[in-house]
């Protein structure tokens, strides 16, 4: 059976080529690459005595910790299929029946959010007697084509899983064992450029049951880097700043400007000298916080800018100007034939994606295509323009949601932002701002602010404001719970 590119082939050749280099930093817990490979292997060797076969799904329902990684590769070793879970209530009922999960994992007060589950394993007591007590199991027969299979966050409705090669996933969202640079031919030369190659230390504050936080953790361990998450409950800007510097971290991977602008905020004269590169993940990062950040850091050699999605995985970066796009990603027309210099249509993905029924091209290629509307520059970058669920149709006109949160960001009392149209029987939708200020705003305030920035038709003709936007893991915003305030019934916001 063909092997190439298995997820779990690619971690234990690591472990092999770097058994001994610190692979994981959890809070107090530290473990080298062969460390983590045993455990995950004794956790595998648990599972296959409950029965867990080549397929089965075990949903983790955890916050970010060691065993987060040991459960999701004592999956991959078994050819099950790790699933993140990261909802409450009657979402996480659905995502786990849609999902089909047979056995949950995770900790124990997050478990308990569903008493229903017949089958479950705590982290703790529980499972540290389940490693003591078991072996690896005997290798099975892996291929690329075993599952892999991520939630999307969610933030417009239900999170829906979509499952993938992990061969193809590994290519189109994890780097292909190259953190800027250039993929992998084989796992020997993967192994080769881990012993040989720089060993960079990664601390991701996106959660890894968010596919952002999954996919850096992969793109550190098939590196032969050290991962550094972030354990802490909520995001606390100081004490992330200080967990970078003790663990001399050089990547960081943050949520856009719901992070960068708390980090920007707290950090000191000469603080994190090691940190080479910021990655923005779920959310881009703006000009402001950029430059905020920079005179701050002076050591910081890049922000990176990544966008992707669960289904199409990383399809474009920024390290400045313009986007260049990845392999396989093209700007398409609505009839999926790729744009020209100066056109502009959505972003989509060929070759390696999703398993699934996709539109086809007139040559019967499959395209993923997720809304994210961009125009070709004439050197090949994209401009990007915002989604197009984003698009508010107001006085005849399509204004990017986007645009304007990035105007109103620029405005003193505003701390942040979400932007969405609501249903108006005069302009078509009203552009309605959802403010979490940090001085007092008037909706006439903005206008004066906007006059400056925006054309008339863009600037918002409604503000709510909130104490807090409610933003998912990875920082882009809950836009079910913006639209649920924004509608004029609401209690929350001021018009």
């Amino acid at each position: 059976m063909n092997r190439t590119f298995n997820l779990a082939d690619v971690f234990e050749a690591v472990a092999r080529a770097v058994p001994d280099r610190p692979a994981l930093v959890a809070g107090a817990r530290r473990l080298t690459y062969r460390q983590l490979d045993e455990r995950a292997g004794r956790f595998a060797g648990h599972l296959a005595a409950l029965g867990v076969l080549p397929g089965d799904r075990v949903g983790i329902l955890a916050r970010d910790r060691a065993e987060w990684k040991e459960s999701e590769l004592a999956c991959f070793k078994l050819r099950a299929v790790p699933v993140n879970l990261a909802c409450a209530g009657e979402r996480l009922a659905r995502v786990i029946e849609d999902t089909g999960c047979s056995l949950l994992v995770g900790e124990g007060e997050l478990l308990a959010r569903a008493p229903w589950f017949p089958r479950t394993i705590a982290y703790g007591r529980p499972y540290e007697e389940a490693l003591r007590a078991c072996q690896a199991p005997p290798p099975r027969p892996r291929s690329g084509d075993d599952h892999y299979l991520v939630c999307s966050a969610g933030t417009t409705g239900v999170p829906r899983a979509v499952v993938w090669r992990q061969e193809d996933a590994f290519f189109a969202a994890m780097g292909g064992g190259g953190f800027m640079g250039e993929p992998v031919r084989s796992v020997a030369e993967l192994a080769e450029r881990a012993a040989q190659g720089v060993a960079l230390r990664m601390l991701t504050c996106v959660p890894l049951s968010h596919h952002a936080g999954q996919w850096l953790s992969w793109v550190c361990h098939a590196t032969g880097g050290t991962l550094v998450l972030w354990t802490g409950q909520g995001f606390d800007p100081r004490a992330v700043v200080e967990l970078a510097g003790r663990e001399r971290v050089q990547v960081m991977l943050v949520g856009g400007d719901a992070m960068g602008r708390p980090l920007a905020g707290v950090l000191r004269a000469g603080e994190l000298p090691e940190l080479m590169a910021i990655v923005t993940g779920g959310s881009a990062m703006s000009a402001e916080v950029k430059e905020r950040l920079h005179a701050r850091l002076p050591g910081l050699a890049v922000i990176v800018d990544s966008l992707g999605c669960a289904e199409t995985g990383a399809v474009c970066q920024a390290m400045g100007d313009g986007f260049e796009l990845a392999e396989g990603v093209a700007v398409l027309r609505e009839d999926l034939t790729p744009a020209g210099p100066g056109e502009s249509g959505v972003l989509g993905r060929s070759g390696r994606v999703p398993l699934g029924e996709w539109p086809r091209d007139a040559q019967g290629r499959a395209w993923v295509v997720q809304g994210d509307l961009a125009r070709l520059e004439g050197d090949g970058t994209v401009t990007l323009l915002g989604r197009e669920r984003n698009v508010i149709h107001t006085c005849g006109h399509r204004v990017q949601a986007e645009e304007v949160e990035a105007a109103l960001r620029a405005h003193p009392a505003v701390h942040d932002v979400v932007v969405v149209g609501v249903p108006d029987p005069e302009l078509g939708e009203a552009v309605t701002a959802i403010v979490a200020p940090v001085a007092p705003l008037t909706l006439a305030d903005l206008a004066e602010h906007c006059a400056k920035r925006l054309a008339d038709h863009q600037a918002p003709r409604v503000l709510r404001q909130v104490s807090e936007i409610h933003r998912g893991p990875s920082g882009e915003p809950d836009y079910e719970w913006a639209t649920a305030v924004a509608q004029p019934q609401c209690s929350n916001g001021l018009s």
